[in-house]
Protein backbone atom coordinates (compact mmCIF):
# COMPACT_ATOMS: atom_id res chain seq x y z
CA UNK A 1 0.00 0.00 0.00
CA UNK A 2 1.35 3.59 -0.71
CA UNK A 3 2.50 5.97 1.78
CA UNK A 4 -0.32 8.30 1.06
CA UNK A 5 -2.61 5.38 1.51
CA UNK A 6 -1.82 4.71 4.85
CA UNK A 7 -1.37 8.69 5.89
CA UNK A 8 -5.02 9.14 4.86
CA UNK A 9 -6.06 6.01 6.27
CA UNK A 10 -4.83 7.35 9.47
CA UNK A 11 -6.59 10.26 9.40
CA UNK A 12 -9.64 8.24 9.16
CA UNK A 13 -8.83 6.70 12.58
CA UNK A 14 -7.72 10.06 14.19
CA UNK A 15 -11.11 11.67 12.47
CA UNK A 16 -13.60 8.41 12.83
CA UNK A 17 -11.84 5.47 14.71
CA UNK A 18 -11.62 4.36 17.69
CA UNK A 19 -8.56 2.21 19.29
CA UNK A 20 -9.70 0.12 22.19
CA UNK A 21 -8.83 -2.37 24.78
CA UNK A 22 -11.80 -4.05 25.82
CA UNK A 23 -12.16 -6.15 29.22
CA UNK A 24 -11.62 -8.85 27.50
CA UNK A 25 -8.32 -7.93 26.94
CA UNK A 26 -8.36 -7.72 23.30
CA UNK A 27 -7.33 -4.91 21.52
CA UNK A 28 -10.10 -3.55 18.69
CA UNK A 29 -9.96 -0.34 16.02
CA UNK A 30 -12.92 0.38 14.28
CA UNK A 31 -13.63 2.70 11.83
CA UNK A 32 -17.43 3.71 11.20
CA UNK A 33 -19.09 6.31 8.91
CA UNK A 34 -21.83 6.42 6.58
CA UNK A 35 -19.67 5.99 3.29
CA UNK A 36 -19.81 2.24 2.51
CA UNK A 37 -16.66 2.38 0.18
CA UNK A 38 -14.36 3.22 2.50
CA UNK A 39 -14.45 0.74 5.23
CA UNK A 40 -15.11 -1.97 2.64
CA UNK A 41 -11.78 -1.07 0.86
CA UNK A 42 -10.30 -0.98 3.94
CA UNK A 43 -11.70 -4.79 4.93
CA UNK A 44 -9.95 -5.43 1.66
CA UNK A 45 -6.60 -4.50 2.80
CA UNK A 46 -6.65 -5.60 6.10
CA UNK A 47 -9.09 -8.08 7.11
CA UNK A 48 -11.45 -7.35 9.76
CA UNK A 49 -14.93 -7.49 9.26
CA UNK A 50 -17.61 -5.19 8.59
CA UNK A 51 -21.15 -4.16 10.20
CA UNK A 52 -23.78 -2.37 8.74
CA UNK A 53 -25.77 -1.22 11.27
CA UNK A 54 -29.28 -0.30 11.48
CA UNK A 55 -30.68 3.28 11.04
CA UNK A 56 -31.20 5.05 14.18
CA UNK A 57 -33.99 7.62 12.75
CA UNK A 58 -35.89 7.28 9.94
CA UNK A 59 -34.14 10.51 7.63
CA UNK A 60 -30.32 9.06 8.74
CA UNK A 61 -28.09 7.13 6.38
CA UNK A 62 -27.31 3.84 7.60
CA UNK A 63 -23.37 3.23 9.81
CA UNK A 64 -20.90 1.26 8.23
CA UNK A 65 -18.13 -0.32 10.64
CA UNK A 66 -14.95 -1.76 10.03
CA UNK A 67 -13.44 -3.46 12.94
CA UNK A 68 -10.22 -5.42 13.33
CA UNK A 69 -8.46 -6.82 16.30
CA UNK A 70 -5.83 -9.26 17.37
CA UNK A 71 -2.80 -10.04 14.64
CA UNK A 72 -4.92 -8.08 11.96
CA UNK A 73 -5.03 -4.82 14.32
CA UNK A 74 -1.28 -5.09 14.44
CA UNK A 75 -0.95 -5.69 11.09
CA UNK A 76 -3.02 -2.24 10.50
CA UNK A 77 -1.55 -0.11 13.29
CA UNK A 78 2.21 -0.90 12.62
CA UNK A 79 1.30 0.31 9.35
CA UNK A 80 -0.42 3.77 9.98
CA UNK A 81 1.53 4.07 13.22
CA UNK A 82 4.02 7.07 11.60
CA UNK A 83 0.90 9.05 10.02
CA UNK A 84 -0.78 8.85 12.98
CA UNK A 85 -1.47 12.37 14.98
CA UNK A 86 -4.26 12.64 17.58
CA UNK A 87 -4.42 8.53 18.53
CA UNK A 88 -0.92 7.88 18.24
CA UNK A 89 -0.82 7.46 21.93
CA UNK A 90 -3.45 4.75 22.48
CA UNK A 91 -1.73 3.30 19.06
CA UNK A 92 1.51 2.81 20.96
CA UNK A 93 -0.54 1.35 23.97
CA UNK A 94 -2.31 -1.05 22.27
CA UNK A 95 1.36 -2.21 20.18
CA UNK A 96 2.73 -2.50 23.24
CA UNK A 97 -0.38 -4.79 24.78
CA UNK A 98 0.11 -6.96 21.81
CA UNK A 99 3.76 -7.82 22.20
CA UNK A 100 2.97 -8.72 25.79
CA UNK A 101 -0.21 -10.54 25.28
CA UNK A 102 1.06 -14.26 25.24
CA UNK A 103 -0.38 -16.30 22.22
CA UNK A 104 -1.65 -18.97 24.40
CA UNK A 105 -4.60 -18.94 27.10
CA UNK A 106 -1.70 -18.79 29.88
CA UNK A 107 -1.22 -15.63 31.50
CA UNK A 108 1.29 -15.41 34.14
CA UNK A 109 0.53 -12.80 36.59
CA UNK A 110 3.41 -10.09 35.46
CA UNK A 111 1.34 -10.06 32.29
CA UNK A 112 -1.70 -9.99 33.79
CA UNK A 113 -0.64 -6.72 35.74
CA UNK A 114 0.94 -5.01 32.72
CA UNK A 115 -2.12 -5.77 30.47
CA UNK A 116 -4.16 -4.17 32.93
CA UNK A 117 -2.16 -1.30 33.16
CA UNK A 118 -2.23 -0.86 29.60
CA UNK A 119 -6.08 -1.10 29.25
CA UNK A 120 -6.10 1.67 31.99
CA UNK A 121 -3.62 3.79 30.26
CA UNK A 122 -5.89 3.21 26.92
CA UNK A 123 -9.37 3.73 29.22
CA UNK A 124 -7.99 6.80 30.30
CA UNK A 125 -6.76 8.48 27.02
CA UNK A 126 -10.18 7.26 25.01
CA UNK A 127 -12.35 8.78 28.45
CA UNK A 128 -15.41 10.74 27.03
CA UNK A 129 -16.89 13.65 29.54
CA UNK A 130 -15.61 16.64 32.32
CA UNK A 131 -12.57 14.84 33.85
CA UNK A 132 -13.27 17.43 36.96
CA UNK A 133 -16.40 18.83 38.02
CA UNK A 134 -14.99 21.56 39.68
CA UNK A 135 -13.74 23.38 36.65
Amino acid sequence: MKKTDLAYLAGLVDGEGTIGISPQQNVRVAIAMTEEFLPKWIHMSFGGKIYLHKQRRVNWKRLTEWVVNGEEANIFLTAILPYLRIKKPQAEIALDFLKIKPRNKHTSPMERELQEISRKKMAELNFRGVKDANI
